[in-house]
């Protein structure tokens, strides 16, 4: 027998038309699933004379008050006597009808061998509940009859029984469960031997219920049973849209250890079939630049990193499964690696390195730790390639790991001073960056300074400049290099004591049209370094000119009116001059999220935010946090 899918092998052709016409009616209504209640009965009696049956149907019949229970196999009453001195069996059941008459909602039940029951309800709605009710026992002791030795039979009643569930209008998570169950207790019965064609039959027919409702543990154990014994079958299709629907739902995956366990077994089965695991993820994410589902890639690394820490905690696990499995999901992690939205992602949660520490000395799976850790290193986003550094004091981050005696450097610290390279490049003039890794790192800077490496010694330098300590100062003294920064460093600092002894303007305005590069070189001069306004209305300066402004320290005002200045410009700015208290950032090209940095700056008493992205949310966060504020504006922002 050729089983197919349930939605192709049922189509409307091979049901009755009055059949899809009452389904479609129930499916406007839904009841709930009777098992017992207060009814009214009567029972009609069926004789041989044929005068007795005309008599008898004619006679006013007798009600009797029963509560009736639905039992599995038969409907009975609480109290056996009078018309249910006996239960009825629903498989003596030949036919079941609902009828109302002159506002009596009756149903008919019709038993060849005594006749028939008459049931009685108190409005509609119950009629429709206790007819649904009982059609619904009676498909579950017809499909309960059937011998297992006999898939062929099982299979034909199944597509019946799966395609009542999905179009009867009953509410009951039972419903749903009923054939889920019984096709795992048949796949899971060693004593049957199924062939392999039936397997993917059962597991094909229930598929469209497993997309609409929670998956028992009965069943995740057989569909893990059957993945691994039977990693040929071909049910990655019919599999595919539940294991997808069940990492877009948000899942405590600690919880529901079945669900992650499926998910897994799935991800090794796709694994095993060429590279059909990076085809299933790219499938996840979808051929847009963002994810659309937010919940999917929390859930992969959940999944992935559970499946990883189970192969070094649980025993007798055989080495040739664990470096399998290590594969599948290094495949994961290089798949994730290829979407810019779930890098941020998985940066989050690799940060606080949740890997046994047995995974590093995996030579594979620590190459591609390494691979990872580059990835966030060379980010642009400062919030991705910040997470290698430690989450506190009081960890390790993975900078720790690339640096010389780290479980991934191989290279006598090479990796780490690029990577402290491209951290100067980006965000070493941050000073609550730098604050917050400076215990941290600080030795593992030192180590490399020493060696002479020019960017850990810009960035010890950084960190002299804002807390002067003897160990740095001590480090600094031991290159060749080290000791000429750190000279100009301290004739910087001395120049700028003189200069302030000595006066000098306080007031700087650079002509409209400047640019990043005449800031630069006027600033370079050390002649404003005293300036406490500083004017760079319709000029030209970016971003970049922040590094260059944040060498003002007396600086108190300062006009951006209508320049190109972004986000990251504003952040360094924020950050770095505490005593700002007037800023004009009217027509610039900061953003909501930029403004949100002004936070920082406690002082500030006037702040212009005309014509900017500036939000309800943002704008009301500053107003909590900025309780020095006296003038702002707001024209033409979401906020006017």
């Amino acid at each position: 027998m050729e089983s197919q899918n349930l939605l192709d092998d049922l189509t409307k052709e091979q049901i009755p038309k009055s059949v899809c016409r009452a389904y479609s009616s129930c499916s406007v209504s839904k009841y709930s699933l009777i098992t017992e209640g207060d009814v009214n009965l009567c029972r009609l009696f069926h004789h041989s004379s044929i005068f007795k049956n005309i008599i008898n149907a004619h006679i006013i019949r007798r009600w009797e008050r029963h509560r009736v229970v639905l039992d599995e196999y038969s409907i009975r009453s609480k109290t056996p006597k009078g018309y249910m001195g006996h239960g009825v069996e629903y498989a003596n059941i030949k036919d079941l009808v609902m009828c109302s008459v002159k506002g009596h909602h009756l149903i008919h039940i019709s038993i060849p061998s005594s006749g028939t029951l008459s049931i009685q309800t108190n409005s509609a709605y119950q009629q429709s509940c206790w007819y649904h009710s009982i059609k619904w026992k009676m498909m579950c002791v017809k499909f309960n009859k059937l011998s297992p030795s006999c898939p062929e039979e099982i299979l034909k009643e199944l597509q019946e029984l799966v395609l009542f569930c999905l179009q009867t209008p009953l509410v009951d998570s039972t419903i749903y469960l009923f054939p889920i169950i019984a096709v795992s207790n048949i796949l899971m019965d060693e004593s049957v031997k199924i062939k392999d064609s039936h397997i993917e039959s059962f597991i094909k027919i229930i598929a469209p219920i497993l997309k609409i409702t929670l998956i028992p543990v009965s069943i995740c154990k057989c569909f893990q049973k059957v993945l691994r014994l039977r990693p040929k079958l071909g049910i990655k299709e019919c599999l595919s849209p539940i294991i997808t629907m069940l990492l877009k739902q948000n899942s405590d995956f600690y919880k529901l250890i079945h669900i992650r366990e499926i998910i897994q077994e799935y991800f090794f089965y796709l694994y095993g079939n060429s590279d059909s695991i990076v085809e299933f993820i790219e499938n996840l994410h979808t051929s847009s630049y963002i994810c659309p589902h937010p919940r999917v890639i929390s859930n992969l690394i959940a999944v992935s990193l559970a499946a990883i820490y189970s192969l070094y905690e649980e025993e007798n696990i055989q080495e040739q499964y664990k470096d399998t499995a290590l594969c599948c999901f290094e495949a994961v992690f290089n798949t994730i690696l290829k979407y810019d939205d779930w890098v941020l992602s998985l940066s989050i949660y690799l940060q606080a390195i949740p890997f046994p520490q047995q995974i590093f000395k995996e030579k594979n799976f620590s190459s591609l730790l390494k691979r990872i850790v580059w990835k966030f290193a060379t980010d642009s986003r400062c919030d991705i390639h910040n997470l290698i550094f430690p989450i506190n004091n009081k960890t390790i981050g993975w900078i720790h790991h690339m640096a010389p005696g780290g479980e991934l450097c191989e290279d006598n610290g090479e990796t780490f001073c690029q990577i402290i390279k491209l951290f100067v490049n980006c965000c070493y003039k941050r000073k609550p960056i730098l604050l917050s890794i400076k215990n941290s790192v600080k030795k593992l800077i030192i180590e490399m300074a020493i060696q002479g490496d020019v960017n850990c010694i810009q960035v010890l330098l950084a960190m002299q400049e804002i807390t002067p300590e003897e160990e740095i100062y001590n480090a600094l003294q031991e290159s060749y290099e080290g000791k000429k920064q750190l000279k100009l460093l301290l004739q910087k600092k001395c120049d700028y004591e003189k200069l302030k002894m000595n006066g000098g303007p306080h007031k700087l305005a650079l002509p409209s049209q400047s640019t990043d590069e005449d800031l630069f070189q006027i600033l370079q001069t050390g002649l404003y370094n005293n300036i406490k306004s500083l004017n760079l209305a319709f000029t030209k300066v970016t971003s970049e000119a922040a590094k260059h402004i944040i060498t003002l320290p007396n600086l108190i005002e300062l006009n951006l009116w209508s320049t190109p200045f972004g986000d990251k410009g504003l952040q360094l700015l924020a950050e770095n001059l505490p005593n700002l208290e007037c800023l004009n950032l009217c027509e610039t090209c900061v953003t909501d999220a930029g403004l949100q940095n002004l936070a920082y700056l406690e002082k500030l008493r006037y702040v212009n935010m005309n014509s900017t992205k500036l939000s309800n949310n943002t704008f009301e966060l500053l107003k909590s946090k900025l309780t020095s504020l006296r003038i702002v504006d707001v024209g033409y922002t979401d906020v006017w």
